[in-house]
């Protein structure tokens, strides 16, 4: 987390205000509690909730280490969707793969999609976190840490709205964690840094 702050502070952002008992929470919940105060930070609407149907469908991509993709059927009827998905292997832990994808997903990394500086997948990890939906849509996301027959862990992260909205039955809504002391963050964005294109971290 220590980590995590300092690259947030190199963007003029705060820290993050994590409930007390972050450390002790499921990856999944943490990566819900840093997509939303990095969401916030943007000035984009929070996703709602873990959703199971999402988690299930990010353990498979986690898994297979491939980008999931929300199950057949989620975006039926819907005259609106949209969604974005990474995955991560080999990392010791999921704060550390959410660095990666947030802080140092440019050139030169770790990012097999980011050879050259100008390369379309450089910082698309980011993107994925700061997906922009349209306006009326709920987001919700499925986030997944599996260990691998290898002894590694994957990693896999999955944000997905549309609309209409409904009900929906969250494992871990974001609302929970704001009750347990998630909070915003207390600065604004660098200026021109708002379209989730960051600089690499130095």
């Amino acid at each position: 987390m220590r980590a995590l702050d300092r690259a947030r502070a190199k963007l003029r952002l705060g820290p993050y205000r994590l409930p007390r008992d972050f450390t002790r929470l499921a990856p999944a919940r943490q990566w819900l509690i840093l997509v939303n105060l990095d969401r916030i930070a943007y000035r984009l609407a929070p996703v709602a909730g873990l959703l199971p149907a999402l988690d299930r469908a990010a353990a498979r991509g986690a898994a297979g280490k491939f980008d999931p993709a929300p199950p057949p059927g989620l975006f039926a009827g819907r005259p609106r969707w949209t969604y974005a998905s990474s995955w991560a292997s080999d990392f010791p832990d999921a704060l550390l793969a959410y660095y990666f994808w947030v802080y140092a997903d440019g050139f030169p990394g770790g990012n097999v999609d980011c050879r050259q500086p100008r390369d379309a997948g450089c910082w698309a990890h980011r993107r994925n976190v700061l997906l922009r939906a349209a306006p009326g849509m709920t987001l919700s996301m499925g986030a997944a840490q599996v260990r691998h027959a290898d002894g590694g862990l994957g990693f896999a992260l999955l944000i997905a709205g549309w609309d209409p909205p409904a009900p929906l039955a969250y494992a871990y809504t974001w609302a929970r964690a704001v009750a347990d002391g998630a909070g915003r963050v207390s600065r604004r964005p660098a200026a021109g840094r708002r379209d989730g294109r960051a600089p690499r971290p130095s």
